[in-house]
């Protein structure tokens, strides 16, 4: 059937062709870029969709900008692409709508219009285009070319993963698994994730495994998601890497296994995961699963520490007041304790205070001493609370 479908578009061909006499019309000039399509003739199909779209053939216009967002059949043109997607989103192509969006909210092709790419969304998704009711709910939840609104943006991330959207499904369980107590909500996400993992999506498989460990949404499952984080390491995620040093370090699915949590924080720190490198650290900096190594665990937490990881921050700072792994470096770690103490690290606020008060590494400053020894305090860092409230003066470091 379909080989006589190619056959009849074949002798078409003839008749449309530019020396021939007949005068194609719009569909037919589309159908000529399909034959081509499917004979594996990309080049010939651009051409034949630019056509069929300079004749009004919205379809044509929306294949179009995909052949040119893509470089397909020819050079890669997103300014192109974005004319195509507006000319097939005002004929009706509400993929191309979704399209034109996705370009206007991220500036390609043009510049960034992230109110008309909002309302671009909005208009595909009324018309049943999923994947613009998951990016419209993105955008409400970030008040991202007009108000925040995160209740409306459950709502459609809900509509279209009932409707199969993977990406609508993975928003949906992470928005009920970080900020919902509802235990129906909760098991949802859970088995939202567990469908997403079982489909073969890796990040699926290392949030059932969070939810599991928890627990979240039902009982508490250490083996299994041990086994998540595992599986979700040797698919490459740092996350689930790091996961799983946790586990192993923390013997939460055995007993304490040192040696395989320095195997998973190495692997977690060179796949970018700061944590992993500031845990590696600290197991080399005492001994733990091997050799103790106080200079790498000092580098592993330099590293860390300049990627953000505030604990290594602190690490760091104790190892340079102490001289350990290298020189002693006290203004380099009143440097260092400041991101730790911002993070709500009570015992860097503590330590920061101390040199503060002592004017050691940098000036003295009574009054920003004590704000530091009362943050500590709050943060219930009891000895704190004698400094912050004059009643003893702190040792140095």
């Amino acid at each position: 059937m379909l080989n006589g479908w190619l056959a009849g578009l074949a002798v078409l061909a003839l008749t449309l062709s530019p020396a021939g006499p007949g005068k194609a019309t719009a569909q037919q000039l589309y159908d000529q870029g399909t034959a081509a399509l499917l004979a594996e003739r990309p080049e010939q199909a651009r051409a034949w969709y630019a056509r069929a779209c300079a004749a009004g053939h919205v379809t044509g216009c929306y294949d179009l900008g995909v052949f040119a967002e893509n470089g397909t059949g020819g050079a890669t043109d997103e300014a192109a692409a974005r004319g195509h997607y507006d000319t097939a989103c005002t004929g009706g192509e509400m993929m191309a709508c979704s399209n034109l969006a996705m370009m206007l909210e991220d500036g390609r092709g043009g510049s960034v219009e992230a109110p008309r790419a909002r309302t671009l969304y909005e208009l595909a998704c009324e018309q049943g285009r999923m994947e613009a009711c998951s990016n419209l709910a993105a955008m409400l939840n970030e008040g991202k070319g007009g108000p925040a609104d995160a209740e409306r943006a459950m709502a459609l991330n809900d509509r279209a993963c009932t409707a199969g959207n993977t990406t609508a499904c993975s928003n949906l369980a992470g928005g009920w698994e970080n900020d919902s107590t509802d235990p129906q909500q909760l098991a949802r996400a859970r088995a939202i994730y567990r469908a997403l993992c079982d489909g073969g999506d890796t990040n699926g498989c290392l949030r059932l495994g969070y939810m599991l460990e928890e627990p979240q949404g039902g009982p508490a499952d250490h083996g299994a998601a041990l086994r998540l984080f595992e599986r979700s390491c040797a698919a490459g995620l740092g996350a689930g890497c790091n996961a799983a040093g946790v586990s192993h370090a923390k013997g939460k699915a055995g007993p304490v296994d040192d040696i395989q949590a320095r195997v998973y924080y190495e692997l977690a720190c060179e796949r970018g995961r700061p944590a992993g490198c500031g845990n590696w650290g600290a197991l080399l900096e005492n001994g733990r699963g091997g050799a103790e190594d106080k200079p790498a665990a000092r580098q592993l937490y330099e590293r860390a520490c300049a990627a953000g990881w505030a604990k290594s921050c602190s690490n760091l700072a104790d190892m340079m007041l102490l001289g350990e792994g290298g020189p002693v470096m006290i203004a380099a770690a009143r440097q260092h304790l400041r991101p730790a103490c911002a993070d709500n690290l009570p015992a860097a606020c503590l330590k920061l205070g101390t040199l503060l008060a002592d004017g050691r590494g940098g000036p003295k400053d009574e009054a920003e001493a004590r704000a530091l020894f009362r943050k500590a305090c709050d943060l219930k860092l009891a000895v704190a609370c004698d400094f912050a409230n004059g009643n003893m003066r702190p040792p140095g470091p």
